[in-house]
Parts: structure tokens; sequence; C-alpha cells
């Protein structure tokens, strides 16, 4: 029932996007996404998305700022491009998106960081696919459709690391994140949304290489 209502409210928060005034997207904050049953991080080099060869590593590449379009519509840009994480013609997921579009929009549940499921709102025609991860190559692809039966019980499951509290921000791309002076424990902790005079959200259109 939660998922269905989760459904409907992106749904609605699209069809807002189409016919009505187009929200600006707010940063949320910094975020790495690792991978439950692996540990491993996910990270964007160049525009291969994919778990690392690394296990509890933070590099800058696994590094994500984390956009709200809507409920239940999140966006992930790497600083290090400066491209958005999306869905691409060939239905793969690729870092290569200039704006957060509709083909770039995600959801998983900040309320449940620990392990949480990532749903590729774009894949099934707009009605989202659950991700998986590639076994050999550790790459993330859009797996089975978000209302097949138990396939959120077979999802890859990701652990939401909130970053910046805890990590200070990196200078080159393959740094490893160092920790700042502050309680270890900050990197569990929800983001704040930071004012849009703050952060300087992309515009609403998709554009690609």
């Amino acid at each position: 029932l939660w998922q269905s209502t989760r459904h409907v409210t992106r749904q609605a928060g699209r069809v807002m996007e189409s016919y009505a005034t187009r929200a600006t997207p707010k940063l949320l904050g910094h975020v790495a996404l690792r991978e439950v049953s692996t540990r491993r991080l996910v990270r964007a080099r160049g525009d291969e998305v994919a778990l690392s060869d690394e296990v509890d590593c933070i590099r800058a590449t696994c590094r994500f700022a984390l956009y709200e379009k809507r409920a239940h519509l999140l966006g992930l840009q790497s600083p290090v491009s400066q491209r958005f994480v999306g869905l691409t013609f060939s239905g793969a997921i690729r870092c290569s998106a200039r704006r957060f579009g509709r083909t770039e929009e995600f959801d998983f549940d900040l309320a449940r960081p620990e392990a949480s499921a990532i749903l590729c709102v774009a894949a099934n025609f707009g009605a989202g696919c659950w991700v998986r991860v590639e076994p050999k190559e550790g790459r993330l692809l859009p797996a089975e459709p978000r209302d097949a039966p138990d396939a959120l019980k077979r999802a890859a499951k990701f652990e939401v690391i909130f970053l910046d509290r805890a990590f200070r921000e990196p200078e080159f791309a393959e740094q490893v994140l160092v920790p700042t002076a502050a309680d270890a424990g900050a990197a569990s902790s929800p983001p704040r949304i930071v004012s849009e005079s703050t952060a300087a959200p992309p515009e609403d259109d998709s554009e690609r290489r």
C-alpha cells in the first residue's frame, strides 16, 4: 500500500510538471550510495554508473548531489562531471544528462536510509523499474517493473549515506573523502533542505550529449 501511495504521488507530480508551473529542484545535500550486500559504493566515472571495486571506500566519484523536484522525484548529479544520472534511450543507466529532466528521476526511501531500493521512474514507459546490479561488472540497470509480484524484495538495496556534515568536500576526482572533526554519527543523519539561494539548481529540461 505504501509503495502504491508513493506511485500515485509521483504520477501526480509528473502531471503537474507537464501542465503547471515546473518546480525548481531543491538541493537536499550530498550523498553516497552503498550496496548493502557487497558494501561497495556506487560511483560515476565518465558516464558509467557502477559499483566501485573497493569496499567501504568513499571517493569523490562516489559523491552525488541529491536534488528533489517534487515528492518522491529525486535526482543525482555528479559534482565531478556536473552531469545527472539518468535513463538513456538504449535503456541503460548513465551519468550523462546536462539537465534534471524526466529521464533523470529516481525514487528511494530517505526515511529508511539503511536499506532502500532505488526506483528508476522513467523506465517501463514511466511506470518505473527497480534497479539491480549487474553481477559481473557491477553496472546499475533497470530490472523488474515496479508492480511485478515481489519485485521490491528482489531489488538491490542501498544504504544512503549523508556526507555533508561528516566529510570534507573533496578537491579532486579520485580523492578518498576525509572525515571532519564532527561526530561520525552525522553520516547517518538525514539531509536538511538548503535554500535555493545557496544552491543553483539546474533547469528542468533534458539535454544530453
